[in-house]
């Protein structure tokens, strides 16, 4: 195995990890935080303010390496662009707070830059004969893959309502797609890509652990779903990969919004009825919330990882 494949991870976490604490500071100058004294204060799960920001660290120290370690054409430089509008999107929204419409914007932009330019969704698993070829209809393989990448986006949005859980999560999901690329499919650029953004993570992660001191907020979400989106397609279609390891918050999104729409609520509407927040307000605290749900994903990417290497080989 190519060592060389671990070192733009390696460089983005440096970048994180070195820049999260210079942030943190700037955002404490400039009031760029989470205050829980602001509206909202029912769903907030910290009692003092909490820097913003983190999405620009976490862009930085991704894009830096892709610039320097990917070819930036093709698939690698729609990645580029993509991730630039979600970080640009999402912190005029961390700081402005935009609406639910224009919030909606920049990821189905994203989605429709990755999908149209060629980086859609090509083949589905078929259970009983081998595999749906999507090629003969192409309209259903965008709507497929728009609908794909934006439902990444806000099961990892969701996920970044409790301390840690979004980044351990993503840390655990990105290292699972990258294996598969990697060990199962010689696909060394893709598995790269992959622990180049686990790298990003972890260097966030021990800044944002609880108690947190800062957050990386919609910017930073809305980066890393899309990129574990794209990854997951680029992964010789594997989403079943990306969608076991996340199967957790894509199943709290799903009975979120139907629970919400049969108390006559508006889906995008803020509340504390999300999984994280009923297990932490069971008892479990934070802290064991957040450790319980890594745990029980990481125990689905071993699975999602030894079910495609049954399937490579049978």
């Amino acid at each position: 195995m190519n060592i060389d494949l671990f070192l733009p991870g390696f460089i983005a976490f440096i970048i994180s990890v070195s820049l999260m604490p210079v942030v943190i500071r700037v955002a404490g100058k400039i009031g760029f935080a989470d205050n829980p004294n602001q509206r909202d204060t029912y769903r907030r799960m910290h009692t003092s303010p909490v820097a913003k920001g983190g999405g620009i660290v976490l862009c930085l120290g991704f894009l830096i390496p892709l610039c320097l370690f990917f070819p930036l054409r093709g698939p690698y430089g729609i990645i580029l662009f993509g991730v630039c509008i979600l970080t640009i999107s999402g912190t005029l929204d961390d700081r402005f707070d935009l609406s639910p419409a224009l919030q909606l914007l920049a990821p189905i932009t994203a989605a429709l830059l990755v999908s149209l330019t060629g980086l859609h969704i090509r083949t589905l698993s078929n259970p009983f004969n081998g595999y749906f070829n999507l090629e003969t209809m192409l309209w259903c393989a965008h709507l497929l893959t728009v609908c794909w990448i934006v439902s990444m986006i806000i099961a990892l949005k969701i996920l970044d309502g409790i301390d840690g859980l979004s980044a351990g999560i993503g840390i655990i999901a990105s290292t699972t797609i990258g294996c598969v690329a990697l060990m199962l499919q010689g696909d060394e650029q893709t598995g790269s890509l992959a622990f180049l953004l686990g790298g990003a993570l972890l260097g966030y992660l021990p800044w944002n652990w609880h108690p947190a001191r800062i957050y990386y907020g919609e910017a930073g979400a809305m980066m890393v779903g899309f990129v574990l989106a794209v990854s997951a397609i680029l992964t010789a279609g594997k989403l079943v990969t990306a969608m076991m390891v996340l199967s957790i918050p894509l199943f709290d999104m799903a009975r979120v919004i139907v629970m919400r729409l049969f108390r006559g609520q508006k889906p995008w509407q803020g509340g504390r009825d999300h999984l994280h927040h009923l297990l932490s307000d069971s008892g479990l605290g934070i802290q064991g919330t957040t450790t319980l749900l890594c745990l029980l994903s990481a125990l689905l990417g071993i699975a999602a990882f030894l079910l495609q290497q049954i399937e490579r080989q049978g």
